[in-house]
């Protein structure tokens, strides 16, 4: 606040000094809401909320968060509704942790896959970029908590990510080489009874 008021304050009299307070100001403001969310998610990592679980529909979810990035997003979806138990509010903070990163990874703006099936005993969901691809040893490591090759990041979403699957009785998988983009898939057991008491037989 007392940043915006001195650019506020400022009477513009002086141009060059005006662009370097306005080019200071925004870097300043970049720096606080990048220590917002860093608060906020070693506070979230810490101490998630009690999961609720609810007989939802995944596939309004994905729709739901997907419209945020207009056409960026190719979306493949089954005809059918995709109903489970789980935790709305966390599997869509799920779904844009894993579509951030998607998009920060490719600068060229290219189409954003997005793809759900139902099969067996499970649901899963596949977000696939074409940005940059993820090094052999970096893939060994991206979901341990405060690890990140990013420059501002906090090394706390893919574990957050993960810990939520984990509440699920779910997981998350990846397949990434640099230069060929990655491909995160999230999967899910169907019932509520599988979601509470184990994990749900994936090899089918």
């Amino acid at each position: 606040m007392t940043i915006q008021q001195l650019v506020d304050k400022y009477d513009s009299s002086d141009k060059d000094y005006d662009a370097l307070l306005q080019e200071c100001a925004e870097i300043i403001n970049e720096e606080i809401g990048s220590l917002r969310q860093l608060v906020t998610e070693f506070s979230d990592f810490g101490r998630l909320p009690e999961l609720i679980r609810k007989n939802d529909d995944l596939a309004s979810l994905i729709r739901e968060v997907t419209t945020l990035y207009g056409d960026r997003i190719n979306l493949d979806l089954p005809e059918q509704d995709l109903f489970f138990y789980f935790d709305r509010d966390r599997i869509r903070r799920v779904l844009i942790n894993l579509l951030e990163n998607a998009v920060q990874s490719d600068p060229e703006n290219q189409p954003i896959m997005v793809g759900a099936d139902s099969v067996d005993n499970a649901i899963s969901i596949t977000i696939t970029d074409q940005g940059g691809g993820i090094a052999e040893t970096d893939l060994k490591r991206i979901f341990e908590p405060y690890y990140s090759n990013r420059r501002g990041g906090t090394g706390l979403g893919l574990a957050i990510t993960r810990l939520i699957m984990e509440e699920h009785g779910g997981l998350i998988q990846v397949v990434s080489a640099p230069g060929k983009g990655s491909t995160f898939q999230l999967i899910f057991p169907k019932t509520e009874a599988e979601s509470h008491e184990s994990k749900p037989n994936f090899d089918n």
